[in-house]
């Protein structure tokens, strides 16, 4: 039986993954300035609220991004055979290795997040994000 892969060994792949950041939140008292103004008056104050940083940080929720410091090749494929529990038809489901994880040991990634150029990687981020978050 012969097996059709997505990737090919050596093949540079852009993967994606969840990610939370830390957001910056505009202080809603100065518009993200740190300074205020008295109405009619040139003087300016710092802000009372956010103490002249101009917001704050702030944990956000997990984020779909392009994994920036993952960019290799493709070292390794595993093949796995769905068994009909998990799925109702027996499909060959493809994990990839890449060199940058190390080659026996490290993340397998699913074909569905990895793509050949970033454009491509970069778009399915903005898919999944928008899904996610509207």
């Amino acid at each position: 039986m012969k097996i059709k892969t997505k990737f090919n060994l050596e093949n540079t792949v852009y993967p994606i993954k969840r990610h939370g950041y830390n957001g910056f939140i505009k202080c809603k008292t100065c518009n993200g300035r740190g300074k205020v103004s008295i109405n009619n008056t040139n003087k300016e104050f710092t802000c009372p609220d956010c103490c002249g940083i101009g917001g704050r940080k702030e944990w956000m929720p997990d984020r779909w991004v392009v994994c920036t410091d993952k960019i290799s090749s493709i070292g390794k494929i595993d093949v796995e055979l769905y068994s009909k529990k998990y799925s109702k038809d027996n499909k060959n489901v493809f994990r990839y290795m890449i060199y940058s994880t190390g080659i026996g040991s490290g993340t397998l990634w699913d074909e569905s997040d990895l793509f050949l150029t970033s454009k491509e990687a970069n778009l399915e981020c903005d898919n999944r994000n928008k899904i996610t978050y509207e």
